[in-house]
């Protein structure tokens, strides 16, 4: 009998990409000075094999959220990626655009590692309202 080291057949995940619409970029965020070192930006930088991954993204009702598999969420937004990534961390940035970033506060991943869920917070809100 042949058993299989994933619990989530690979059919499964495939039919699951119908639901994770959205593309995420996990992206750093560097200070970079002017010239004249007076003025600093921040310059987006995607992390290298974390551009456009399927998602779904939407808003959480608190800041604090029990997903189904009663994992604990907290951010104002949530996010599901379909995959496993165990190096995105609350360093790091989900960049939507140019000017819409999201700080990443929360990451929790499923007991198959099959999802990881991202709680964010919308970066700089005052510039989105």
């Amino acid at each position: 009998m042949h058993v299989s080291k994933h619990f989530v057949h690979p059919q499964l995940m495939h039919s699951l990409k119908q639901f994770h619409q959205h593309r995420i970029t996990i992206a750093l965020i560097e200070s970079v000075p002017d010239s004249y070192y007076e003025d600093v930006t921040e310059a987006i930088q995607p992390l290298q094999g974390y551009e456009s991954l399927p998602g779904h993204m939407q808003k959480n009702g608190g800041t604090e959220q029990v997903l189904p598999n009663q994992l604990v969420i907290k951010g104002d937004y949530i996010v599901q990626l379909l995959g496993y990534y165990p190096m995105i961390d609350p360093t790091q940035h989900v960049a939507i655009s140019e000017t819409i970033i999201y700080d990443i506060v929360d990451v929790v991943h499923d007991d198959t590692h099959t999802l990881t869920y991202l709680g964010l917070v919308l970066r700089n809100q005052s510039d989105h309202t």
